[in-house]
């Protein structure tokens, strides 16, 4: 694979998450470097844009390796609010769905560049300190739901995509990934990502 290839990967992962999630709201990839791929092990890389402290929760980093596979790592949790800056133990749903949609996004993309249709995929969230982790998705009025659940660990998500189906197929499977992720915090809906068709 040569920078050109890997360029292209990175550039309709960009144009296929905005296909799966609704208008607004920052994606992680918005703050990666992806049309500058760099050279690593096997693979290539993009960094994260150089950022402030008070902006340390919008860095993120993808790669796509010589074999097919893929990795995205973004920081989620200490996100802007209201009143300053979230607890980085506490993740907005709705950054974590974009996650989700930016993740599957960069599956899809590289899968469409390969001969590769099914990829095994693990998603998990770490964080660092005593405090449990919190996945807020608020009610419609901005208020925290009265299931959240604080979380000591998170249950990794472990399953097979299949990326030579129907757009509303993968759609399909992409929003089963976000409610695992939101449900495992108490929430029972998705906020950004679209809905299946018909």
């Amino acid at each position: 694979m040569n920078r050109d290839e890997a360029r292209d990967i990175f550039e309709n992962m960009s144009s296929l998450t905005h296909t799966y999630s609704s208008a607004g709201g920052l994606h992680p990839i918005q703050d990666i470097d992806y049309r500058n791929p760099k050279p690593g092990l096997r693979r290539w890389v993009v960094n994260p844009y150089e950022q402030p402290d008070d902006r340390q929760w919008r860095k993120a980093w993808a790669s796509v390796h010589y074999d097919g596979s893929v990795s995205f790592a973004a920081a989620l949790g200490g996100s802007r609010t209201r009143g300053g800056h979230a607890n980085p133990s506490t993740v907005d749903s709705a950054r974590a769905e974009r996650f989700v949609t930016d993740f599957l996004a960069l599956v899809k993309a590289a899968s469409d560049q390969s001969t590769s249709t099914e990829y095994e995929l693990r998603l998990g969230l770490e964080w660092e300190g005593a405090a449990p982790l919190i996945i807020e998705a608020p009610d419609p009025f901005g208020f925290p739901p009265d299931g959240q659940s604080p979380l000591p660990h998170f249950i990794p998500i472990i399953t097979t995509i299949q990326t030579d189906v129907s757009n509303a197929a993968y759609l399909d499977q992409l929003r089963d990934i976000a409610l695992d992720v939101v449900n495992q915090g108490g929430g029972q809906d998705l906020r950004t990502i679209r809905e299946p068709a018909g």
